[in-house]
């Protein structure tokens, strides 16, 4: 399974507070139809690694490290699961409003709108995702 490097280019956006935009170096891979996208996020010297499992009608998220979770997104479903953060554990319900997948030669562009209730509290969450040859970042 050859891998690719690319840079990942993450824009989140949070109802009622600011956007985020983040990018990171990562790798991408095919297996069967899916694509494979890990990265590894650095915040105060706490690593997570991260492995996204796209295909066309859906993506899987996968956390390890500083933050531990998985979740499914997927339109019109429901997903549970456990968030964990600094030794807490919340229990994490994603609704996904809709998903698209957008794959051009072989790297894709993930537009996903999604609400994610953690430890009760429900909040709404709009989230681009671009990969991008590893040279763009130059």
């Amino acid at each position: 399974m050859e891998q690719l490097p690319v840079t990942v280019r993450l824009t989140t956006a949070i109802e009622g507070e600011d956007t985020v935009a983040a990018s990171y170096d990562g790798l991408l891979r095919t297996r069967g139809n899916a694509l494979l996208l890990s990265y590894t996020e650095e915040n105060e010297g706490v690593s997570t690694a991260t492995l996204l499992v796209i295909d066309e009608e859906r993506m899987s998220l996968t956390r390890r490290g500083g933050v531990t979770f998985f979740t499914v997104y997927e339109p019109g479903r429901s997903f549970r699961s456990h968030y964990s953060l600094g030794g807490l554990t919340f229990d994490a319900l994603t609704e996904t409003e809709s998903l698209t997948v957008l794959r051009g030669a072989t790297l894709p562009a993930v537009d996903c709108t999604y609400q994610l209730t953690l430890g009760g509290e429900k909040r709404r969450f709009s989230l681009s995702l671009r990969v991008l040859p590893k040279e763009a970042m130059a």
